[in-house]
């Protein structure tokens, strides 16, 4: 996940430093250094959430289509400190990421 594209994954905010950010919901359509943009599902609205505030869990994989059990078996789900990402998508690509012990929000 540390190389990973966000723009068109499923994503939802967890966790926040500001309370009025978490349960977002919605599909990630454009991703910059220090915010994730998301077209949310229930108000059809793109919402502009800070990176280094939040805890974020990532569906990635799987189609929809194949509908039943074979459009979850691709399917994964993380869970992503946006701490860790505040790096611009095309630069996380040849990052070396080191590891460190859990962020407390």
């Amino acid at each position: 996940m540390a190389t990973a594209e966000f723009v068109g994954a499923r994503i939802e905010v967890v966790r926040s430093a500001c309370p009025s950010l978490v349960g977002i919901v919605g599909v990630c359509v454009v991703e910059r250094r220090g915010v994730v943009y998301i077209a949310c599902e229930e108000s059809g609205r793109v919402r502009g959430v800070g990176k280094g505030v939040c805890v974020f869990r990532v569906e990635v994989g799987g189609r929809e289509e194949e509908g039943g059990e074979g459009g979850e078996r691709g399917r994964r789900v993380f869970e992503v400190h946006g701490r860790r990402f505040l790096v611009r998508a095309g630069e996380r690509g040849g990052k070396k990421f080191k590891g460190r012990g859990m962020l407390e929000l």
